[in-house]
This record gives C-alpha cells, structure tokens and sequence, in this order.
C-alpha cells in the first residue's frame, strides 16, 4: 500500500463503494482496516486465540463500514492468522 499511496495519480475507482475517490486519501480506509486486522491477529495468535474464534471475533468494529463485510472479512482474517502465524 505504501507504493500505491505514493502514485502520482489525482484519483482512483475502486471495485467497490464510491467512484472516485480522491488519492492517497482513499486508500486511508483499507489502511486502517487492514492495519487493524493484522494488529488484532498477531494479538490473538500471541495469546493462543485458535483460528476459528479469530475469525468470529477479530474486526467486528469494521463491520459497518463496509458493504461486503460478511463476504470477505471472514477470509481476510484467516489469511492473516495463516501468515502471521509464522512470524
């Protein structure tokens, strides 16, 4: 993310939500929540938190914000955990 955000580009369209968006300031919203993701993951694998209730609890606060939570946040949290695991 960090070499897209210094694209030197005015806007971007994303493949879902709002068209278009300003750049880098778009790119804002997936920071955090992946940021977030892989913050709570590393958190939950430290205390032993097996895969199964990370994925049922990890992220919750994002719900709201995006239209296709329930689609991808499930499987956005299990590729974390199975790479972070690793760290």
């Amino acid at each position: 993310m960090k070499a897209l955000s210094d694209r030197d580009v005015t806007g971007v369209i994303p493949g879902h939500g709002p068209v278009p968006l300003d750049w880098p300031d778009g790119l804002v919203p997936m920071q955090n929540y992946l940021g977030s993701v892989a913050r709570d993951v590393r958190a939950a694998i430290a205390k032993g938190t097996a895969m199964g209730e990370a994925v049922r609890t990890i992220g919750e606060e994002h719900r709201e914000d995006w239209v296709l939570f329930d689609e991808f946040h499930p499987r956005n949290v299990t590729s974390a955990y199975k790479e972070l695991e690793w760290e």
